[in-house]
């Protein structure tokens, strides 16, 4: 037997050297090609070392002390290995890709093979395919009777009942639909969850409309199907039935179960960690949102190495001391390690830290993929073991992916004796020394998997409860009851006791006498997560509700267990769910500062909306009693508000019930909801019948506020609604707002807004006052110098303007000190102190007393006193920025002339800002253009999102101007950027930088986009730990853009048709609207050295347009960051930025380290 069990795996060893060695004949030369090149794959610190056998690998590998690495299986006996998964015979089931990253479906060369450790030394010597014709297997779980793979477009179920490793029939369709459109982020990690459920993720860029097979008991021709992106979604292994249990994050590959059996992921580019909720919507990497989402954050603020994960493992076995169990591991790709993180409680969710990095495998090929607890309780690693980590290589070089290597580990921890189970003889001396057990947990019986629930390793715990339910056998019932409900039990044991009956078949569970009694004594225990999984299994999964149900349901939403009030609201997602109001607001009064509960409540609540008579319902029990003292209902109220405004079918009586519940017993709320119907009314998303039904439900609460405004806290926010849809009331009162110096900016924009929206005639001669508070002080009749004399001194103030809200005071010799934070001039003595700030912006010492400043407001004048220039609410320039933004509604031509009388006068920072304007409809562009052409405006002013707008409003004789002028319009990546980006590595490897200079230069070109460090905005990646892990990736990403980009980056333009263009990210795709997430604009500073250096500007918000007014809606397939910045910086800007982002941490820490491959 044994000589023929060699003699099979040599054979599988022949063919699969011969099969690949096309492969290799493609590889080898490019191999040493690269070499020769000494190229830098993405992601990784330097060019890769050589390859290095299993052994040696395994050796280099750093882990704790006490513990070794073992090669339990290699090359040639797998390559390429993706997906894992142990059945209950302790055999490994992996997934083979020999063609990734092929996007093509159909039938391919890849399979699924079975490892066996048939002597129990550790290793594997049997190799068994058992299903190829595969294409990128991206998934696998063994159970109910066969083999579950995805495949995509589909979910495969490959029968093997009688586990013999061969399969009993050709594979079954579950699902399909599952896209191509990006194969690093197929259908992956099918894990058994505790409920009996299958669960898997999908990627944020793989599009995906998935539907029941025709072979599917669920198939129903005219069922549309899921359209999801980033989501976990789950099969039932009995009724075949596919659900979305919830959505969002990134790149998602792992997926663990803790032990209380809640969900978590570990994903790529953004934050590393999730705490999953069914129902819940997660933070996407990019891409709209549905709408009315309110997103849910992660569970970490910490970072390990990089930001690339694949494969996570609550680890929970007594093989290693207790201080690694009960914690994450997860597969750090870039990091080359295996990472970990500690759980604690937060709420109703947890938070979690990091720890020591368990291994680090100091090897730039290692690619750990899966981690998964063995049968001995020791951790297993599974390696892809490649150069290549990035599908940016893989696509670029498919030829350079290495497609022989593939490795499994053991981490042991000191003996290497294996635990006894299953039949084995418990006197036999081989059995006793092996290294790896022999095992059949199927060959059990009910009793022994029982007692297997309580053992001291995760791998046993959970596969016996898989092996139970599959069984379903009714007289394991009272067993596993007894246990559930006894508290005198470990936890542990009592979980898996209950998760046994929840995933039997479903014939039990339909409110049968037994399962009814088991989870009324479960709902009375003094364990909140007992509790909680009683409400799971009863009116979750169960979905069915009795008399009685709802109003228990009611108690248990004021549960102390944040658990249990989890749960409460997931259960009134069910249909049966008769007072799914009472409940949630019930959860709301009791959460308190949970940060979850409230984001669940309402992904739970909107859906209902829509109905007239939950929202009838809704309505009531909010105002039937305290509810609105309770802060996290009334912050709840605005998005009420716009989810009542955005119904299907439209009614505004329910917002008129709503506003009067609020006015006079909690304005505040109350001016928060005015503000979401004023902003409805002024995008046009509420306008024709819609308005007048409004106007109707509206006017007995707004009556008395517009009689008599003064009195009332709601007063102006009523007028501001009434001026909006063109109530002739409140007009004198909006006007007078806009125009009056002094008052808050906030207060200004708003009463702007609601002036466009009402077409007020007036409007642009008030217009002209208020830019002219645009001009700087410079350009002012009577306005003083940017130098002060004192005694005979010149003090340099930086063309800032500074005031003093009260009096003036005078200088004396005191300290004094200038510019922006690291100038101190003292009794005329200039002394540059570096990282010392003696102004902050902020704090000035005159006379010896302490003065409060504000940036851009304390002037100096050429007699030494200080006086008051500007008042405390004086137009900041974000301020000044967004009133240009808001002229775009305006369609009128008289715009272009106001603001091109006044474009030379405005600050630099400005002029983008209003190039970003003039470009958004045909009669102003034409007039830009027209100075472009006369020299008054830099051709350079325009940048080429501008010029694609223009160009998208179609109009031949401006298409003409801009080529004439500009130049043209490319819809596709210049094929130059790899020349440029070969230049800019030159200048900066050989000219040094200013890390500190750099940051103000980020600031400038790159802050209005990207959030680095916890400081920006969110419209394109957080560069913090992304797109940075090496000097390559980051010259590629900042001077070619458009190389490889995600959809979610992609530009959106839309035209309306009123003739108006809008260009960013799109936020929110729905029958209703579109929402863009405008690009920031560049200009022109004036502090930096050249004339045509940028800063950029946030010019406006979102920007809502009807789904009815749009002409045209495109999305383009190049960046929103756009091509060309070495031409905007100087040579010497250029390596100062670069000194910053390549820095791992902030200039000003210490341990700040330049990024690999710099040098």
């Amino acid at each position: 037997m044994r000589r023929d069990l060699l003699s099979r795996t040599h054979l599988v060893s022949i063919v699969v050297v011969i099969a690949m060695t096309w492969t290799w004949q493609d590889t080898a030369p490019s191999l040493a090609q690269e070499k020769k090149k000494e190229v830098i794959p993405h992601a990784q610190d330097k060019p890769p070392n050589e390859p290095r056998d299993p052994q040696t690998a395994a050796k280099m590998m750093t882990v704790p002390e006490g513990f070794s690495v073992e090669v339990v299986a290699a090359e040639p006996d797998i390559v390429n290995p993706v997906a894992m998964t142990i059945d209950e015979r302790g055999r490994f089931w992996i997934t083979e890709s020999l063609e990734y990253p092929r996007k093509s479906a159909g039938p391919g060369k890849d399979r699924v093979k079975i490892l066996e450790d048939t002597d129990g030394d550790g290793k594997c010597d049997k190799f068994t395919v058992f299903l190829d014709g595969l294409n990128i297997p991206s998934g696998i779980a063994v159970g109910h009777g066969g083999v579950w793979i995805a495949n995509s477009p589909d979910i495969l179920f490959v029968p093997d009942a009688d586990r013999d490793g061969k399969p009993d029939g050709p594979a079954q369709v579950v699902v399909t639909g599952f896209g191509r459109t990006d194969t690093h982020e197929l259908p992956n990690s099918l894990t058994w969850g505790p409920d009996g459920w299958l669960y898997g993720l999908n990627g944020v860029f793989n599009y995906s409309q998935v539907k029941y097979s025709e072979a599917n008991p669920n198939f129903k021709a005219d069922h549309k199907g899921w359209p999801i992106t980033c989501a976990m979604f789950r099969i039932h292994p009995r009724t075949r039935e596919f659900q979305v249990f919830a959505e969002g994050t990134s790149n998602p590959w792992g997926i663990a179960f803790n032990d209380e059996g809640e969900a978590f992921i570990s994903a790529c580019v953004i934050d590393h960690l999730w705490h999953i909720v069914e129902t819940g919507y997660y933070h996407r990497q990019g891409g709209p949102y549905p709408p009315f989402t309110w997103k849910i954050e992660s569970i970490v603020k910490h970072k390990h190495q990089k930001a690339a994960y694949c494969g996570i493992h609550y680890f929970d076995s007594d093989a290693y001391p207790e201080k690694y169990r009960g914690k994450l591991y997860m597969g750090n790709i870039h990091g080359g390690c295996i990472n970990v993180d500690k759980l604690q409680r937060d709420g109703s969710t947890y938070f979690a830290t990091g720890e020591p990095d368990f291994l680090t495998a100091n090897d730039a090929w290692f690619m750990p993929v899966v981690q998964k607890t063995g049968p001995d309780g020791c951790l297993y690693i599974l390696d892809w073991y490649d150069r290549y980590h990035c599908y940016q290589d893989a696509n670029r070089d498919p030829a350079g992916i290495d497609r022989l290597k593939g490795r499994l580990y053991r981490v042991r921890y000191r003996s290497r004796v294996a635990p006894q189970l299953g039949s084995e003889s418990r006197s036999d001396s081989a059995t006793k020394s092996r290294v790896y057990p022999q095992m059949d947990l199927a060959k059990e019986t009910d009793e022994q998997l029982i007692e297997r629930l309580g053992a001291n390793n995760d791998f046993i715990r959970w596969t016996a409860t898989r092996l139970l339910q599959e069984r379903s056998a009714k007289t394991s019932v009272a067993s596993l009851s007894t246990i559930a409900v006894d508290e005198a039990k470990p936890l542990s044991i009592r979980l898996h006791a209950l998760w046994a009956i929840a995933g039997m078949k479903p014939a039990f569970r339909m409110l049968s006498p037994e399962f009814v009694t088991l989870t009324d004594k479960l709902l009375k225990q003094s364990t909140g997560v007992l509790r909680s999984w009683a409400i799971r299994l009863r009116f979750v999964e169960q979905g069915i509700f009795v008399p009685g149900d709802d109003s228990r349901l009611v108690d248990f939403a004021r549960d102390p267990s944040a658990d249990v009030r989890l749960q409460s609201i997931i259960a009134t997602s069910r249909p049966s769910c008769a007072d799914r109001a009472s409940v949630l607001l019930a959860v709301l009064r009791s959460s308190g500062d949970d940060r979850l509960l409230a984001r669940i409540v309402w992904q739970n609540l909107h859906p209902f909306l829509d109905s007239d008579l939950e929202l009838s319902r809704f309505l009531f029990a909010l105002g039937s009693g305290n509810s609105l003292k309770s802060k996290p209902v009334a912050d709840l109220m605005p998005r009420v508000a716009d989810r009542i405004l955005g119904r299907q079918k439209f009614d505004a009586q329910p917002i008129g019930k709503l506003f009067a519940l609020l006015r006079d017993d909690h304005p505040q709320v109350g001016r928060q909801v005015l503000e979401v119907i004023s902003a409805k009314v002024q995008s046009g998303e509420l306008k024709g019948e819609k308005l007048d039904q409004l106007k109707a439900a509206m006017a007995e609460p707004l009556t008395p506020l517009l009689a008599d405004g003064a009195s009332h806290p709601l007063g102006g926010d009523a007028a501001l609604l009434a001026v909006s849809w063109g109530d002739p009331r409140g007009l004198p009162q909006v006007r007078k707002t806009f125009a009056t110096r002094g008052l808050p900016p906030e207060l200004r924009l708003k009463a702007l807004h609601a002036l466009i929206s009402a077409k007020d005639e007036d409007l642009l001669e008030i217009l002209e006052n208020v830019l002219d508070e645009f001009e700087p002080e410079g350009n002012k009749t009577g306005s003083h110098g940017t130098q002060s004399k004192k005694d005979g001194r010149q003090y340099e103030t930086n063309e800032r303007r500074y005031a003093v809200s009260t009096g003036q005071v005078r200088l004396t010799s005191h300290d004094f000190c200038l510019s922006d934070c690291q100038v101190c001039i003292i009794e005329g003595k200039s002394c540059l102190k570096e990282h010392e700030v003696c102004l902050s912006e902020h704090q000035v010492c005159l006379n010896e007393h302490k003065v409060l400043m504000s940036d851009s407001q304390l002037c100096l004048l050429e007699n030494g006193n200080v006086a008051v220039a500007e008042q405390k609410n004086a137009l900041a320039l974000e301020h000044k920025a967004q009133i240009l933004a808001a002229l775009g509604k305006l369609d009128d031509p008289r715009v272009a002339d106001i603001v091109l009388a006044r474009y030379a006068k405005l600050q630099p920072e400005l002029q983008p800002a209003a190039i970003e304007l003039l470009t958004q409809r045909a009669s102003w562009a034409k007039q830009l253009l027209t100075q472009v052409g006369e020299k008054k405006i830099a051709a350079t002013a325009i940048n080429v999102n501008q010029a694609r707008r223009i160009q998208a409003l179609k109009d031949a004789e401006l298409s003409a101007l801009l080529s004439r002028h500009w130049g043209q319009v490319r819809d596709t990546r210049s094929p130059d950027r790899e020349k440029v980006v070969a230049e800019m590595k030159s200048l900066i490897r050989q000219q040094p930088g200013d890390p500190f200079a750099g940051e103000k230069v980020f600031k400038r070109v790159c802050a209005a986009c990207h959030k680095i460090y916890a400081e920006g905005p969110d419209i394109g990646p957080d560069i913090t730990s992304n797109g940075r892990n090496d000097f390559n990736q980051l010259l590629s990403n900042v001077f070619d853009p458009s190389l490889v980009i995600g959809a979610g980056y992609r530009v959106c333009t839309v035209v309306n048709k009123a003739g108006r263009v809008q260009s960013g990210l799109l936020v929110e795709d729905s029958p209703q609207r579109v929402v863009l997430k405008p690009a920031a604009v560049a200009a022109k500073s004036a502090t930096t050295t050249t004339p045509d250096a940028p800063v950029t500007v946030a010019v406006g918000k979102l920007e809502i347009i009807p789904r009815d007014d749009i002409d045209e809606f495109k999305i383009n397939e190049l960046s929103l960051m756009p091509e060309g910045l070495e031409k905007q910086l100087t040579p010497q800007e250029i390596t100062d930025l670069f000194a910053f982002l390549t820095l791992d941490k902030h200039p000003r820490e210490q341990s700040a380290r330049r990024l690999p491959g710099l040098d």
